[in-house]
C-alpha cells in the first residue's frame, strides 16, 4: 500500500518583535481519525480520512519522539483538515510553523500536491478563503522535492531529498495586511 507519513508535530510560534508566543502544539496524543480528536474537514471530508500511525524521531528536535504522526494515504484524495489558533492580524508579524516529515511512497514518479497549509477561514470555519502558505511535496525519478506556495502552484526546491527519511521543515509566513 503506498502512503505518504506526514507528522502534524505542529508548533507554531507568532514572533512579533522580540517577543514570541506559541499559538499551537500538537503531539497527536490519541489514536484514530484527526477528525475525531478535535480536527474539522473542510473539503473532500470522508475521503481518505488522516489518522494516526507511529510518530517519527528526529535528532536535536525538541518534538522528536513524541506522540504519533497523521498518515496521509494519498495527498491528491485525502480529506483536507484544520484546527484553529488565535487570528495573527498585525502586518508585518511572523509565524513559523515546524513539524516533521517522512515521504514513505514506492512510486517512481508523482506529481506535487500540498499536505500542510496555514489559511484564513471563511465564516463559519469550513471553507478557507484565502491560503496563505502551503507546503507541498512530490516525487521526480524516486527522489523528493518540497516546494512552496500561497496558491495551487509551488515552486520547488533544488534539493533532493531521499524518500523514507524523517526531514524536519520549518515554515517563515510574515502578514501583508493592507
Amino acid at each position: 500500500m503506498r502512503k505518504k507519513l506526514i507528522t502534524l508535530l505542529f508548533i507554531f510560534a507568532c514572533y512579533s518583535g522580540w517577543g514570541q508566543v506559541t499559538l499551537s502544539v500538537n503531539n497527536f496524543n490519541f489514536s484514530g481519525a484527526l477528525t475525531s480528536n478535535g480536527w474539522i474537514a473542510h473539503s473532500a471530508g470522508g475521503t481518505n480520512p488522516i489518522s494516526t500511525t507511529t510518530g517519527l524521531t528526529f535528532n536535536n528536535y525538541s518534538g522528536s519522539g513524541i506522540g504519533n504522526a497523521a498518515s496521509i494515504k494519498s495527498v491528491n484524495s485525502s480529506e483536507d483538515v484544520n484546527i484553529t489558533f488565535s487570528p495573527q492580524n498585525t502586518n508585518g508579524q511572523t509565524i513559523y510553523a515546524s513539524f516533521l516529515v517522512n515521504v514513505n511512497d514506492a512510486s517512481t514518479s508523482k506529481s506535487g500536491d500540498y499536505f500542510f497549509h496555514l489559511g484564513q477561514p471563511s465564516s463559519p470555519n469550513t471553507t478557507f478563503t484565502l491560503f496563505t502558505a502551503r507546503v507541498f511535496a512530490r516525487i521526480v525519478g524516486g527522489i523528493v522535492n518540497f516546494g512552496v506556495s500561497n496558491n495551487n502552484t509551488a515552486t520547488y526546491g533544488t534539493t533532493s531529498y531521499a524518500k523514507d527519511t524523517t526531514y524536519l521543515i520549518i515554515l517563515k509566513y510574515t502578514n501583508t495586511i493592507g
